[in-house]
């Protein structure tokens, strides 16, 4: 299984959990936007063939859009069922300006039905990119910042995403370095609420045959949100590596260690440094047989915790934006920095800094995929009296590709908590069945050529 295999797999099964900040916009745009989209014509040309005999620069325009639908239900021991509703979509449009330069547009709404958030529809990428080469491109402009095995920073593609106005610029040699910079500011509709700015570098370079090695800086002064505990005066330096390192045919282990620094200012302008440690790694066999190909996938994954948040250096390690599929996925466990729940007298209780053990099996043709997952939690730090093992989880996902352009995902996800945790998860989801529907068209609606010099 390549690289990022596994969390493609896992970003198309990922189950809503955020909490978004409400607006009231109409999804009248996106929609018509969208229908005009399905109706067109699967490939539309208009184009003058004697232009393009005679040469000059290429020009393009292209539609193109992504809709998602997610028909949920979560159950809890004990407790209702509550069905729900995930909606998603982005219409875009792409234009070539000339060969080396090209815009790029996209709208999003999106509404996830839990009671709590309404629709909202906005800009989530505008942007240019010019590349004169192969070897350096430079993007401006509202856009999303992903990058190596999303571990440390991702999309968050399964819910609204995630888009920053920034600058990107990579370079590539011709022996496979690479190296991208990026500075950017959150958008803070589309992250969670989070404020502030992410900027750094990625290098990587191939290792002999089918291996590689990336290293990371990413600096995150993003306060206020999801994920940042810290509040808004706060800078978290995350430094890692990641490496593929083949191990015979079909077989690989990745390995990922990250260290975070930076500080964070609490009250009376104390500033308290942070010194934590996360990163996972994975083991993957793949091979074909009958028609389908077949992977198993065992993974280890670790963060740092912080048994006295109150005193001393912050060592709790956290994501600034993942879609790492290694928390599972009913979402009780957001990502590797813990779980928090209140107790009967409404005391809030928190375990810190996760161990989470994965085993994984997928099977695909082209037409048809499963995957099942078991995922075992622990905690680093905990309070008095309470085990470390967490609990259990179990996913299973089927999957139909109906085309390249509709794909249909069904699912049933169970946390199993042990019995004194179960005591405080009453109220929270233990259970979820899904349906999900994508479908994303890309239409070709005109090419030319400009006027030759």
């Amino acid at each position: 299984m390549s690289k990022n295999s596994h969390r493609q797999v896992r970003r198309r099964h990922r189950i809503g959990r955020r909490s978004r900040c409400p607006a009231t916009a109409p999804f009248s745009l996106v929609s018509a936007l969208l229908l005009a989209l399905l109706v067109a014509p699967t490939h539309c040309v208009w184009a003058d063939d004697d232009r393009k005999e005679e040469g000059g620069q290429t020009l393009g325009f292209s539609l193109g859009t992504e809709l998602l639908v997610r028909a949920e239900n979560r159950s809890a021991e004990g407790g209702p069922q509550e069905p729900g509703f995930t909606f998603r979509v982005r219409p875009s449009v792409a234009l070539e300006l000339t060969p080396e330069l090209q815009v790029r547009l996209t709208v999003q709404g999106y509404q996830a039905h839990d009671h709590v958030q309404e629709p909202r529809v906005g800009l989530y990428e505008m942007f240019a990119q010019w590349q004169p080469d192969h070897m350096f491109s430079l993007a401006v402009g509202r856009q999303e910042l992903a990058f190596g095995s999303a571990f440390l920073l991702g999309a968050d593609s399964f819910f609204d995403g995630s888009s920053f106005d920034a600058v990107r610029a990579s370079l590539r040699g011709s022996q496979g370095l690479g190296l991208t910079l990026f500075a950017g500011r959150y958008v803070r509709r589309w992250s969670g609420g989070m404020a502030g700015t992410l900027w750094g570098l990625w290098g990587e370079a191939p290792v002999g045959e089918g291996g590689a090695v990336e290293a990371f800086f990413v600096r995150d002064t993003g306060g206020e949100g999801l994920r940042h505990r810290g509040g808004a005066h706060e800078q978290t330096d995350s430094w890692g590596l990641w490496a593929k390192i083949p191990w015979g045919p079909g077989r690989s282990l990745e390995i990922e260690p990250v260290w975070q620094t930076g500080h964070k200012v609490v009250g009376g302008g104390i500033r308290r440094p942070i010194r934590a440690y996360g990163g996972h790694a994975d083991v993957t066999w793949s091979w074909s047989g009958g028609g389908a190909e077949r992977s198993l996938f065992f993974s280890l994954a670790w963060a740092s915790g912080d048994g006295q948040p109150q005193t001393g250096p912050f060592t709790e390690f956290h994501h600034p934006n993942t879609d790492t599929p290694l928390v599972g996925d009913s979402n009780l466990v957001g990502d590797l920095s813990g779980i928090s729940w209140k107790q009967e007298d409404g005391q809030s209780v928190r375990t810190s800094g996760l161990t989470v053990l994965t085993a994984g099996f997928t099977t695909a043709t082209s037409q048809l995929s499963f995957t099942a997952h078991a995922h075992l939690f622990r905690a680093d730090s905990v309070p008095p009296g309470w085990a470390h093992t967490l609990g259990l989880e179990a996913d299973l996902s089927l999957s139909l590709h109906v085309s390249q352009e509709v794909s249909l995902v069904v699912g049933v996800n169970g946390f199993s908590p042990t019995p004194r945790l179960a005591r405080y998860l009453a109220r929270a989801q233990r259970r979820y069945l899904f349906a999900q529907l994508v479908v994303s068209p890309q239409r070709l609606i005109w090419q030319g050529r400009s006027s030759s010099d």
